[in-house]
């Protein structure tokens, strides 16, 4: 803070007593460069924003945006003697859903489900994605000498599934649930997969079935639903681009 105020101060002075002008971009760069990040994060707001995002709303000065990495996602059937389950939540507007899909490893078909939530957490319903998914794997044959994939898009339930990170409260119970069906099962994993090649669990979250829930056996799949899951058996990769700011114009 000392810094960023000392530097502001002299340019002041460079302006009025040498008539010498620092463009606002420069004078932002240079502070940001020179002054710790481990202080400035106590500065920075609890809503995500970067130290980049806010200097911009601050002194009003535009970001530039660059494309950073680009990833294949890919889905990856299970291997012989495990099934597959692919989950996740939707939220939007007053209307919140999750859905799940459970396949072979020839990536067909078994079963799944979407239904609608009064869940209000993106977390919570991509908890109960997978709690779902995992009961729907309950009902096959011969359950109990199956060994079961669990594939998410959150890093978060990922996470708590393998014991790691804090957990609130409202989401022990499905999170117990969770736990509890998969050691019914022979063996068992949990992973995390980028959203774009968890198209078809995304599909059926988004659906948000109007009667409460929809369970459909692999004949009653509509054709889009039907396109996606083609996709994935035949290896289509999804492109995943990701992009930060770089700098200041």
């Amino acid at each position: 803070m000392v810094y960023t105020v000392w530097s502001i101060w002299k340019s002041r002075n460079d302006k009025i007593f040498r008539n010498s002008s620092t463009p606002k971009s420069f004078l932002v760069n240079r502070i940001i460069r020179a002054t710790s990040s481990r202080f400035l994060g106590t500065l920075l707001p609890d809503n995500g924003s970067s130290l980049s995002q806010v200097c911009s709303k601050a002194f009003g000065i535009p970001l530039v945006e660059s494309l950073s990495t680009s990833q294949i996602a890919l889905w990856l059937p299970p291997s012989a003697g495990w099934v597959k389950i692919n989950s996740d939540g939707s939220k939007g507007d007053d209307r919140f859903g999750y859905g799940a899909i459970v396949r072979d490893p020839n990536g067909d078909c078994l079963v799944a489900v979407a239904v609608r939530s009064c869940a209000a957490s993106i977390n919570i319903l991509e908890l109960q994605g997978m709690a779902y998914g995992l009961k729907l794997c309950t009902g096959l044959p011969n359950s109990n000498k199956l060994s079961i994939w669990a594939e998410t898009d959150s890093t978060t339930v990922v996470a708590w599934t393998q014991g790691r990170g804090t957990i609130p409260w409202f989401a022990f119970r499905d999170l117990r649930f969770i736990k509890q069906t998969l050691a019914q099962f022979a063996s068992w994993r949990v992973s995390h997969i980028f959203r774009e090649g968890n198209r078809v669990a995304d599909f059926l979250a988004a659906a948000r079935s109007s009667l409460g829930s929809t369970i459909y056996a692999p004949s009653l799949l509509g054709s889009d639903l039907q396109a996606l899951i083609q996709d994935d058996k035949q290896s289509r990769s999804q492109l995943r681009i990701s992009s930060k700011a770089l700098g200041f114009i």
